[in-house]
């Protein structure tokens, strides 16, 4: 499945964001919480990220107050949507695969999130 949404960033390995609660996205992902993620402007000249991870729900106090906060900070616009019903997740990226045509990255680099790098050394 392939959903678009906006999200934060909070580290180099963890977005931030919102999905209704009624929605094919979540549904996937409470059925199976490994995703793989693409980070885009659009644009071939761009750089752009290929990820993979783990997609958890935040219910803690505070944390889906915070990721709306991150959210409207990063893209004001979304805040009409903002005001509807939604759940917060975090996608915990295990790796990246970073694509910049214009500075030489092709093939992409790999960045791996040091809990992991033990795993797949």
């Amino acid at each position: 499945m392939v959903a678009g949404t906006f999200f934060a960033e909070s580290d180099p390995f963890t977005l931030a964001l919102v999905l209704e609660p009624t929605g094919r996205t979540l549904t996937n992902i409470r059925t199976n919480p490994q995703v793989s993620v693409v980070v885009s402007s659009g644009s071939p000249f761009d750089a752009y990220l290929q990820g993979e991870g783990e997609a958890v729900e935040l219910i803690e106090d505070g944390q889906p107050q915070a990721t709306r906060t991150a959210l409207l900070a990063k893209a004001p616009e979304v805040e009409p949507f903002l005001q509807y019903p939604l759940v917060t997740l975090a996608v915990r990226v295990h790796r990246w695969r970073v694509t910049d045509v214009p500075n030489g990255w092709m093939p992409g680099r790999e960045l791996v999130h040091p809990e992991h790098a033990v795993l797949s050394a």
